[in-house]
């Protein structure tokens, strides 16, 4: 009788494949997974963050003031600020708004594309909503940061500085 062991190996090299193929689905699955959470969690985050803004917004009597005061931002990620501008003096009044990054941070504002806005002419009792896009650089420093706002008046003798606190975080994701 001759025996052949050839069934055996087969067996074993069937049984690595269906091995290797589960272990490739099983990670890709649990990528899959990670990343529906991590958005998840994003948009708590964005949802939060824009629910404290409006609150902010609706519930400041400054003549200045910035919403969010607090974000917390990704490397090479970016987000939008704005800095509402009221007029409380007793005369129409004209502002005009510069932003101050510092080195981790490039902004910009949305009506002008540059480090300053345009210039608002605000009636008493009105307010201007003035929206700054920002980014967090890649070879940013980890941790908080200010993103300064300087706000300059004709009926100011001194400019007004505000800042809204940037928290930078490391990116997330597989690599």
């Amino acid at each position: 009788m001759h025996n052949s062991k050839k069934g055996a190996l087969e067996l074993s090299m069937n049984t690595i494949v269906v091995i290797v193929i589960g272990i490739v689905l099983l990670s890709l699955g649990l990528v899959w997974i990670r990343n529906i959470f991590g958005g998840i969690s994003e948009l708590r985050d964005d949802a939060i963050a824009q629910a404290r803004g409006e609150i902010d917004r609706i519930s400041h009597n400054e003549e200045i003031s910035v919403s969010p005061e607090r974000i917390d931002l990704e490397k090479g990620s970016h987000r939008v600020v704005k800095v509402y501008i009221a007029n409380l003096a007793d005369s129409r009044a004209n502002f005009q708004v510069r932003v101050l990054p510092p080195p981790e941070l490039d902004a910009k504002f949305a009506d002008t594309r540059s480090y300053e806005s345009d210039e608002y002419s605000i009636e008493i009792g009105e307010e201007v909503a003035i929206q700054v896009y920002f980014l967090a650089k890649s070879d940013a420093a980890l941790g908080p940061t200010g993103l300064k706002f300087e706000v300059i008046s004709d009926t100011w003798e001194v400019p007004k500085v505000r800042t809204a606190v940037v928290d930078i975080k490391k990116k997330s994701g597989l690599f």
